[in-house]
């Protein structure tokens, strides 16, 4: 109508309603009018502080990235900027509209179970079962020993990066051997064979160590085809290895840095990369 009044009973908001399935949200009340009380002023968290670490890994249509890798360029903090991909929610696959970068802030940490781990604001909302068997939002910062944190074992969401980009022309001195220029599925099951049970700490040599005949075969096939090079073996009948700064420095550029094995981890080139390649990656880890 025309009148000089707002008035809003029993006040709801969606998405703050779904934050608070335990407890039970509480409608609010808000009077407004154009003489004496013409303003409310309303304080808290910025976005409720919702905001996770770095190198938290999101599930998008780009890959599996850290969600750093997200933030849009010149991004400043405490801002939103647009930013469209895929992403798994509650209601399946949706796009995304805006990123919001929080700058730094206080943290917790938790890990469950499964050995699985999130790092967040102490505001950031996970989704758990509670004790009575009905799920909802809840806070990281009230979680405690004996919650139930959901885990979305379906999500489905993959990269589709395959372009290999090495540039092998500052190599004079060592000899160069053809490499192929987009990542397939037998390279990425070397790659796991290699972060399971290789030895990459040399800059001029890699290693794998197995008894395995079946997976000797396929790690002299993949260099031999892929490469052209026939694999060297030592006299234990145990380590089989490759002498080659150029190829060595080829898997750095996959993302196998020149690293012990407690330090080992998936490649980004894995994690951006179609289904396939990752599952041929697994069956090379495991």
């Amino acid at each position: 109508d025309d009148g000089d009044e707002i008035i809003i009973k029993d006040g709801r908001h969606p998405v703050v309603e779904r934050l608070f399935t335990r407890e039970g949200f509480v409608p609010n009340d808000t009077y407004l009018n154009c003489e004496d009380q013409q303003m409310h002023i309303i304080t808290g968290p910025n976005m409720s502080g919702k905001c996770l670490r770095g190198d938290a890994l999101v599930f998008t249509d780009r890959g599996i990235l850290p969600i750093a890798e997200l933030i849009p360029e010149n991004t400043s903090e405490d801002t939103f900027s647009e930013l469209g991909i895929l992403v798994k929610g509650l209601n399946g696959i949706e796009p995304t509209s805006h990123f919001y970068n929080g700058g730094k802030q206080k943290t917790i940490r938790i890990k469950i179970k499964l050995g699985y781990e999130l790092e967040g604001t102490p505001e950031h909302p996970v989704w758990v079962r509670f004790p009575d068997e009905h799920e909802g939002w809840k806070h990281l910062g009230e979680l405690a020993g004996g919650d139930y944190v959901a885990i979305d074992r379906n999500i489905d969401l993959w990269g589709d990066k395959t372009a290999i980009d090495f540039d092998g022309s500052s190599f004079t001195r060592p000899r160069i051997y053809r490499t192929p220029s987009e990542l397939n599925c037998d390279l990425a099951y070397l790659m796991g064979l290699l972060i399971g049970d290789g030895t990459l700490t040399y800059r001029d040599s890699h290693y794998l160590s197995t008894t395995d005949e079946f997976i000797r075969d396929e790690f002299c096939r993949i260099h031999q085809e892929q490469f052209g090079y026939s694999v060297k073996r030592k006299a234990n009948n145990k380590d089989i290895y490759v002498s080659s700064v150029y190829l060595r420095s080829f898997l750095e550029n996959l993302g196998l840095g020149y690293s012990t094995a407690c330090h080992k981890c998936i490649p980004p080139s894995i994690l951006q990369a179609p289904r396939e390649i990752a599952i041929a990656f697994l069956q090379g880890l495991f």
